[in-house]
């Protein structure tokens, strides 16, 4: 169920009192004595647009039920984006279509002012520049429901390539009950090829039909929405198009986000010939569980997968090392039936000789140009010939003079996740756990496919006239068939820019250059930041966790942690206690205030309940969860936190939000923290502020007047703390009703 009014709205029905019959009743604030009526239910929300040429036409299909015992009167109200024109508004009632109103934004501000008075909710805030859809609707019958559908068109903004389609669809303000169905389909049509396809709110399913044609959309059931549709593509004639997202603040540098795509031919052709050895760990303990006949049966998977002109090898081991062949073998049907023999005649015994067989696979040549992939499978710690972590690491760092990618997957929780995480680290490479209660073949199988298909390798991107710093992915970078890769990063300064896109595609060198604008200031892209700062922190803590804690990269953490919101089991208890106090100006005692270490604790033990595999981890002090994670080398919490840390390096979208549960939020860019009732900006350190205002109040309409970007951050709620342009602003009960000659210049020059 839904608690306090947090944030923006779609299309809602608001009942209106019986003696009153026009719409306009809205624009009059609420008698104190007044009967609040909430907003009607909705039941469903059914949304379906197509994107054709950059002109949207949107449909939603809306069904809201009024679960009281009583006939109600309302007010449909839409915010539209600006420009939208209806083309259809379809509600029959007694045969007669309702008549409905389109105003523009500067007509609109009044209804939307007189909502947020009446309701004394300022959800809506978040659209105070859109124009505004309204229709008046009677009768809304007792127990009954009236189903809405509209259709609207608008173009949508082009810059350099890339377009964006946004759909309100936040009812977190005004829903007591989560919806029944949710779905969301959007289709782009483009006369051009489409490239990237991106969204940086939702989990979306992408249908390429063709190189000009894609179909996105999800579907969600039992859900109160909570944030807007988001949706980006790029349209470019070249193989691969590069998009550019930016975010900058005025004198500071710049986030940046690339997305790389290669074109629909790409997603369906073999374009890369693979060289790659698969090793097995067949010692003893694969006996737990049936733990060898699954990994059987995920290698066979792999071997009926590869291609022809593909070359491979297996080499199993335990106390020695057993390979089938002596080299690389080209595949095909011959060698894939030998090999399918050799994996079922296997078996469990024995030690494990991880250095012997890790030097054995590090020795195969590339039977042609392109680099050697090693699969690493085992369920172990090394217990033959050399066992020392660190000496395995450096004997492998010394072998692998060809550039060979390894790619360790640990089965169970008895694996030494930092010797299997640093030789990823190390060699171009990413690992993966199975846990005892996964699908092995599927996991196996899944972690195959993800670099299988080679499309684009060894990639570097380049610019000039502005410098790329702190970019992640660090190291080496692949695109892989059925994906995108994401870039992040922060820029110095403001210029037009030609960025250089460079790889191997098979057995040729490629580059590409898109030009491209890095601008001075831009808050398009607000999420950036953030989601730049978790995929940093993914990478200082794993540096802390393989090599030490490091005091610089420690407070590094910390303020990322406390800056941006991020919240994991690992990181929490960095945070330090920072408890605060608001100083009051009226002289009374001063009103605790949750730190936001509390919200980390209490984050980080929600997270710790959720823990997969980690025997305990909700009665876990948190304390005893740093001593633990930290100091684990295997066990079910190492590879928890490895795998923590490996979600936070390769977060390509904000969607995948553990914070969802805590008292945070992110608006336009900045973190907020629900402390005493109050959503405060997590940079705000205490003490006065330049202005406090009361909400609903002359001055309140008027701040929103004069900087109508302060829209999303009073749509918080009614007690507001926030920092616009040199102002700290504060929004409560017990500010100023109008606003000082100096308040208002101070808001003149911040506009």
């Amino acid at each position: 169920m839904c608690t306090a009014p947090t944030a923006r709205a779609t299309g809602v029905l608001l009942p209106v009192q019986s003696n009153l019959v026009e719409p306009e009743e809205f624009i009059q604030p609420m008698r104190h004595d007044t009967p609040r009526l909430e907003p009607l239910r909705v039941k469903y929300d059914k949304i379906e647009a197509v994107v054709e040429n950059q002109v949207a036409t949107t449909t939603a299909e809306q069904s809201f039920v009024n679960d009281t015992g009583s006939v109600l009167e309302g007010t449909y109200v839409f915010p539209l984006p600006k420009g939208a024109s209806i083309s259809d508004f379809y509600l029959y009632i007694e045969g007669k279509k309702t008549k409905a109103e389109l105003l523009d934004s500067s007509k609109a501000r009044s209804i939307y002012e007189g909502i947020v008075s009446r309701m004394r909710d300022p959800a809506l805030l978040e659209y105070m520049e859109n124009d505004l859809f309204k229709a008046r609707i009677y009768p809304i019958p007792a127990h009954g429901e009236r189903k809405v559908e509209l259709s609207y068109q608008h173009v949508l903004h082009y810059d350099a390539g890339t377009v964006k389609y946004v759909y309100p669809m936040n009812y977190a303000s005004f829903c007591k009950k989560p919806l029944e169905t949710l779905s969301m389909k959007v289709t782009v049509k483009s006369k051009l090829p489409i490239k990237a396809v991106y969204s940086p709110t939702h989990k979306i399913d992408v249908n390429r039909k063709s190189d000009g044609e894609v179909v996105v959309g999800f579907e969600e059931e039992d859900v109160i929405p909570d944030k807007d549709f988001v949706l980006y593509y790029s349209v470019t004639e070249k193989d691969f198009g590069l998009t550019l997202l930016s975010q900058k603040e005025e004198d500071e540098n710049g986030f940046f986000m690339m997305l790389i795509s290669p074109g629909k031919r790409f997603q369906e052709e073999e374009i890369q010939e693979k060289n790659v050895v698969f090793v097995l760990d067949t010692s003893g303990s694969m006996t737990d569980s049936d733990k060898m006949e699954k990994a059987k049966d995920a290698l066979k998977f792999c071997l009926k997968h590869l291609k022809k002109d593909d070359h491979f090898n297996i080499i199993a081991f335990s106390t020695e090392t057993n390979p089938l062949s002596t080299r690389l073998v080209r595949a095909n049907k011959n060698t894939v039936n030998k090999a399918l023999k050799f994996v079922d005649e296997l078996e469990a015994v024995g030690g494990t000789a991880i250095d012997e067989a890790l030097l054995a696979a590090l020795q195969h040549e590339p039977a042609q140009d392109g680099s050697l992939s090693i699969v690493f499978i085992t369920d172990g710690k090394p217990t033959i010939g050399v066992t020392g972590k660190d000496e395995i690491i450096k004997n492998a760092k010394k072998a692998n003079e060809s550039g060979a990618r390894i790619f360790p997957l640990g089965i169970g929780t008895k694996v030494n996740t930092h010797l299997l995480d640093t030789l990823a680290a190390q060699n171009g490479g990413v690992s993966e756990y199975v846990r005892p209660d996964e699908d092995m073949e599927v996991k196996i199988s899944n972690f195959y496919l993800k670099f299988s298909h080679p499309i684009l390798s060894n990639i570097k991107v380049t610019a000039t006239n502005v410098r790329l710093t702190d970019v992640y992915p660090k190291g080496k970078m692949d695109l892989f068939k059925g994906s995108q890769l994401t870039i992040l990063g922060r820029y110095n300064k403001s210029d037009s820019a030609a960025i250089t896109l460079a790889g191997k595609m098979g057995r040729k060198n490629i580059e590409l250059v898109y030009e491209v604008d890095f601008p001075d200031t831009s808050d398009e892209a607000t999420f950036i930041p953030r989601l730049w700062a978790t995929r940093k922190v993914g990478y200082l803590l794993e540096e802390i966790r393989l090599h030490g804690e490091d005091q610089e990269l420690k407070s590094e953490v910390v303020r990322l942690a406390k800056k941006y919101g991020i919240v994991t089991p690992y990181t929490s208890y960095l945070v330090v206690e920072d408890e605060e106090v608001i100083v009051r100006r009226d002289g009374r005692p001063p009103r605790p205030m949750a730190s936001r270490s509390q919200i980390f604790r209490d984050g980080a033990k929600e997270s710790l309940r959720q823990a997969p595999g980690v025997s305990g981890a909700a009665d876990m002090d948190l304390m005893e969860y740093k001593e633990k994670a930290a100091k684990a080398e295997s066990g079910a919490l190492s590879v928890a936190t490895s795998r923590e840390i490996s979600r936070l390096k390769r977060l390509d979208a904000p969607f995948d939000d553990r914070s969802s549960s805590l008292e945070i939020k992110h608006v336009s860019g900045r973190t907020f923290y629900r402390q005493d009732n109050s959503w405060v900006d997590s940079e705000y350190t205490g003490g006065n502020t330049d202005m406090r205002i009361t909400f609903g109040s002359t001055a309140y309409f008027e701040l929103l007047r004069l900087v109508p970007k302060a829209g999303p951050f009073c749509s918080l709620g009614d007690r507001v703390i926030f920092y616009y342009k040199g102002l700290w602003i504060r929004i409560d009960p017990s500010g100023r009703d109008d606003l000082s000659d100096r308040e208002r210049e101070k808001l003149e020059n911040a506009k």
